[in-house]
């Protein structure tokens, strides 16, 4: 594996570039091309729910606090992600990848089923609810961590950028795209109806999973120790690396704002902003389509757009953006605000993976990516539940105003951190 820093002459000065985007889907197993693909109705129907489930719960509860608890408690998951990051070094991860699916699926028809009774107000329901939801998010948390070694494993060197991009790509579009199809359904169905259609979204991707190559574990039996020694041994691993240490960090900011900021966004369009839900859908949709059509660029901004150019607009934006959330009267102006805080999110969900991809091991990426995806986003539920505390002290357009000034004051330290000499990973080397 070798050290980016001295990958390369210069971070524009490369002569090999990394294949296009077509090409790359051409250099993977076609099964995990089609697993690609079908991801896009799973990704679809867990959007459907990202709305439905606050969606119901506000209507249950009237509460920006109880949509901040809940998000809270699917974000927590996070937590145990470590142990599923061993997990997943030590089965086949094309078998976790066909649990987590099963496993997802009767946790969201779990969901549906309580949230369906006619006592869905009670505290004692609420918390059936916010149980399930962390259970579905747990199994979630094991699939993102098997799709990543999955993804590390299954593509060449040469195909990293596309098929990065490709991947991410598949998720703005399914995170934007899902909120109309979910605003229609809630529209015409009902948000409890909205449930149902997420686990059968759930359960549709066993089979491009069985159609999956076996992916071995990455230590054999006799290289086993205790669940204890390999997590240690996967955060040796991460600290030898220190500018992931850096990286994780700045991640943890990033997504704790930005997920803040998403926990109560459901209270200001229907409090504030009295958008329904079709209208909150067609919003997300408008926001998307700018963050999805930067992120087909990603091969070009690589060539142009230095990595320090990356983290620190993507920053600038995430403050600017949700500025523009807390102070929107209109639907148009929080389109802009929600467009404008992830627009940047492709390009540095790419870097990060690139970066990670190159400087970790494959024997140990699971348990490591683990570690640094708890370190990177354990935090998350904790800002959601503030955000929704604060909420409670200042409104939800204060507490969203306090985020952008959370955002604005990391991006004038950046430039500070040994994360300005970051550079984009060569694409032509192990």
């Amino acid at each position: 594996m070798q050290d980016q820093r001295g990958s390369a002459a210069g971070e524009h000065g490369r002569t090999a570039y990394p294949a296009s985007l077509w090409r790359s889907l051409a250099m993977v197993p076609r099964s995990f091309a089609t697993y690609l693909c079908a991801s896009l109705v799973d990704g679809l129907g867990t959007g459907v729910a990202r709305l439905a489930l606050p969606w119901l719960m506000f209507d249950v509860t009237h509460s920006a606090f109880v949509l901040g608890l809940v998000a809270s408690a699917q974000l927590a998951s996070v937590w145990i992600s470590p142990l599923l990051g061993v997990i997943v070094d030590r089965v086949d991860r094309r078998r976790i990848l066909l649990l987590s699916a099963v496993c997802r699926a009767g946790a969201w028809a779990a969901i549906a089923y309580v949230a369906g009774g006619s006592a869905t107000g009670r505290p004692s329901v609420v918390a059936v609810i916010v149980a399930l939801a962390f259970v579905q998010q747990g199994f979630g948390a094991l699939n993102t961590q098997a799709r990543a070694v999955v993804r590390a494993m299954l593509t060449p060197v040469a195909a990293r950028v596309g098929i990065n991009t490709a991947w991410f790509t598949v998720v703005n579009v399914t995170w934007y795209l899902s909120p109309a199809l979910g605003g229609l359904l809630i529209g015409r169905s009902g948000a409890v109806a909205a449930l149902w259609v997420t686990a059968l979204s759930s359960a549709v991707m066993i089979v491009p999973t069985l159609l999956l190559p076996a992916v071995p574990p990455g230590m054999r039996r006799q290289q086993r120790a205790s669940v204890v020694a390999d997590l240690a041994g996967g955060w040796s691993a991460l600290r030898r690396e220190p500018i992931l240490l850096w990286l994780t960090g700045y991640s943890s900011l990033y997504n704790g704002v930005w997920q803040a900021v998403m926990a109560i966004s459901v209270a200001l369009y229907r409090a504030d902003l009295h958008l329904g839900a079709v209208q909150v859908g067609v919003l997300m949709l408008v926001a998307g389509a700018v963050t999805t059509s930067t992120g087909t660029l990603i091969p070009w901004l690589r060539r142009h757009v230095t990595a320090r150019g990356v983290l620190t607009w993507s920053l600038l934006l995430e403050a600017v953006g949700a500025a523009t959330l807390g102070a929107a009267g209109e639907w148009p102006v929080a389109a802009a605000g929600i467009a404008l805080t992830d627009t940047p999110s492709t390009a540095y969900l790419v870097l990060t993976s690139l970066v990670v991809q190159e400087r970790i091991p494959r024997e140990i990426y699971g348990r490591v990516n683990a570690i640094r995806s708890t370190l990177s986003s354990g935090a998350n539920a904790l800002w959601a539940f503030a955000a929704g505390t604060l909420s409670a002290a200042l409104g939800v357009r204060g507490s969203i105003d306090c985020m952008a000034a959370v955002a604005l004051a990391a991006a004038v330290v950046f430039p500070r951190t040994p994360l300005a000499l970051l550079k984009w990973p060569a694409a032509d080397t192990e």
